[in-house]
């Protein structure tokens, strides 16, 4: 994840927020945010890993490491402000869990076609 694709998720749900209605509208920025933020982290992983000269277990084991940390600070974040177990925790925890595996899922089976996605 660059700062720079950071800042623009973050700047766009912002601007998405600042209109929102307040409930159901919030919450599924919220999740569509995460989605977005799993996206990014595979299209990263994806970059770093491509035409390396990686085992399939090593980038197995960058998957599985990279989605832990993702879901990780997630329940860190929630854990601040007190939130140990939510429905929309589980539901955010699902979300980046999601873009990044479908990301993921299309980038690398893309390589494996002789193609780049």
């Amino acid at each position: 994840m660059s700062a720079e694709t950071l800042r623009r998720i973050m700047d766009e749900t912002d601007e998405r927020l600042a209109v929102a209605s307040y409930g159901d509208e919030t919450l599924a920025i919220g999740i569509e945010t995460m989605a977005a933020l799993g996206v990014d982290a595979a299209e990263t992983l994806f970059v770093r890993v491509a035409g390396a000269s990686f085992t399939d277990a090593e980038i197995n084991t960058a998957i599985l490491s990279t989605l832990n940390g993702l879901q990780g600070h997630i329940i860190e974040s929630f854990d601040a402000f007190g939130i140990k177990e939510h429905p929309f925790l589980d539901q955010c925890l699902e979300a980046v869990a999601s873009g990044f595996l479908n990301r993921g899922e299309a980038l690398f089976s893309g390589t494996e076609q002789g193609g780049r996605a």
